[in-house]
């Protein structure tokens, strides 16, 4: 996790990586691979384009 200062704001942000490999080395076994992890990160690719972009 990175936290960073914006003024009088604090923004955590969590590194997706290891979520998704502890994901996958405990419970991907149990579900199929194109489960919720990999919708997760799709969705956190496209919330930070779209924060890039305004």
């Amino acid at each position: 996790m990175t936290t960073r200062r914006q003024g009088r704001e604090k923004l955590h942000h969590l590194n997706p990586v290891p979520i998704q490999q502890i994901h996958e080395r405990w419970i991907g076994k149990y579900t199929d691979r194109a489960g919720i992890a990999s919708a997760l990160l799709q969705l956190k690719h496209v919330v930070e384009s779209d924060s890039t972009k305004g």
